[in-house]
């Protein structure tokens, strides 16, 4: 039975190529000293990741997103895909791994990360492109809901 699900939040829950994150860099590129749009999108990206250590819970008000919990990398002192920063998730949640599934965008990052402490991966390709032996890929996070619904089902 699945009590929780992880889900990355900067890629999955916020797109990068995202009609929100391109008006940023629209606005940032087109108001600095930045070289090329893509120096403003690694400028904002990186103020972003500042933003959600700063505080997280405001970027979850702000996209209407209600977690039971916050884990971040420094709560763990590791970063994806290090089985600790998953074990810490694991710890809080109170789950075991085999009660969980873990969304992310990222094979290297989010779908090793999460095999390497027993959770199952959900890989989030919005281009459809990429296959995984093994794993669920989904194009949209609606996708997960159709899942989780069937897994209840099956239950």
């Amino acid at each position: 039975m699945i009590k929780a699900v992880f889900i990355d939040y900067t890629g999955t829950i916020t797109r990068e190529d995202g009609a929100v994150s391109m008006e940023v860099v629209k606005r940032c590129y087109g108001n600095s000293d930045a070289k090329s749009p893509q120096e403003a999108l690694t400028y904002w990206w990186g103020n972003l990741k500042k933003y959600e250590e700063a505080d997280y819970q405001v970027a979850m008000d702000d996209n209407d997103l209600h977690p039971a919990g916050i884990i971040c990398g420094d709560m763990a002192r590791a970063y994806k895909p290090h089985r600790e920063l998953f074990e810490k998730a694991l710890e809080v949640s109170g789950c075991k791994a085999e009660e969980v599934i873990h969304v992310g965008d990222s094979v290297a990052s989010d779908v090793k990360g999460a095999q390497s402490a027993g959770i199952r991966p959900i890989l989030l390709d919005r281009t459809g492109t990429k296959t995984v032996p093994g794993v669920t890929v989904i194009q949209s996070l609606a996708e997960l809901t159709e899942i989780l619904k069937r897994e209840q089902a099956e239950q």
